[in-house]
């Protein structure tokens, strides 16, 4: 018997023989007691049926504890922001298959072609001053981040002390020496295109405007073929997206813009791709020079 009910029953039998109407009184006090124990008891317990608030708010939810609690507006975005965080976290990072260990392992299509082709206008300091901003951008503790920051760390260690054992002899310029140490360099150029590609807006605007800090970025000059695959991105991408309203396909176009303007001799087969498409060309297609 609640609080309430236990008042009213002691209300009643104080008071019913002087009022002398019993059954009156009693049949009000049932009816009374029945509606009181439909009400909401304000230190909790168990409901019998459904609520219909009437389109009134239900106010100062705490956060959920059991998998069937109701929850508020702010946990829900929170948890949402939470998220997509996360998913933001795993786009920074290297998603495909990775340069091959050994000399017999197997390779992917983008390895093979930056493999095979030496057109890039990057000399190694400049490689290792644009893998070394990426990598500052990147968060040290995932997971899918260390095969490209062990790789940086690596080269940079290779060309101190290549470095160092011609210093004394004042032969400086034996840096360039190491360019031709392929499968290193192949290594920090795929991860570097993959990163670049598989990153979010967010993360590419904010790794672009580094880049730009660090004086990395320069727009191909003319007559060069970095400045005519800019040319030609720009021309397809014109006739296909006039009005360049397409965020999913700019995004691709800047990504491979900034590819060009650190020096790399590359076309993105996710654009080709999209450039490509209205008209049934392969998924992958491959444009040499």
């Amino acid at each position: 018997m609640s609080s309430i009910t236990k008042y009213l029953s002691s209300y009643s039998n104080k008071y019913i023989n002087s009022v002398g109407h019993k059954s009156y009184t009693d049949s009000k006090f049932i009816t009374m007691s029945k509606s009181l124990d439909t009400k909401f008891n304000r230190t909790g317990g168990v409901m019998a049926g459904s609520i219909d608030t009437n389109n009134n708010n239900i106010k100062n939810i705490s956060d959920p504890i059991e998998g069937a609690d109701v929850v508020s507006k702010e946990y829900v975005v929170t948890s949402i922001e939470k998220i997509n965080q996360n998913i933001e976290s795993k786009m920074t990072g290297v998603k495909v298959f990775p340069p091959p260990a050994g000399p017999f392992d197997p390779i992917n299509k983008r390895y093979l072609e930056i493999l095979s082709q030496n057109m890039d206008d990057i000399d190694t300091h400049k490689l290792l001053h644009i893998a070394k901003t990426i990598k500052g951008e990147l968060d040290p503790d995932d997971l899918k981040n260390k095969p490209f920051i062990s790789t940086v760390h690596f080269m940079q260690s290779i060309l101190e002390i290549y470095t160092g054992v011609f210093r004394n002899r004042g032969e400086d310029k034996n840096l360039q020496d190491l360019q031709y140490y392929r499968s290193l360099f192949v290594d920090v150029k795929f991860y570097i295109i993959t990163i670049i590609e598989g990153s979010s807006e967010q993360f590419f605007i904010q790794l672009k405007q580094k880049l730009m800090d660090n004086a990395l970025v320069f727009t191909p000059d003319e007559r060069t073929i970095g400045k005519r695959y800019r040319m030609f991105i720009n021309k397809r991408a014109k006739f296909i997206d006039r009005t360049r309203s397409s965020n999913q396909l700019e995004l691709l176009i800047q990504k491979n813009f900034l590819l060009l303007d650190l020096g790399f001799i590359y076309l993105l087969d996710e654009l080709l791709a999209e450039l490509f498409n209205s008209e049934n060309y392969p998924r992958f297609v491959y444009i040499h020079s």
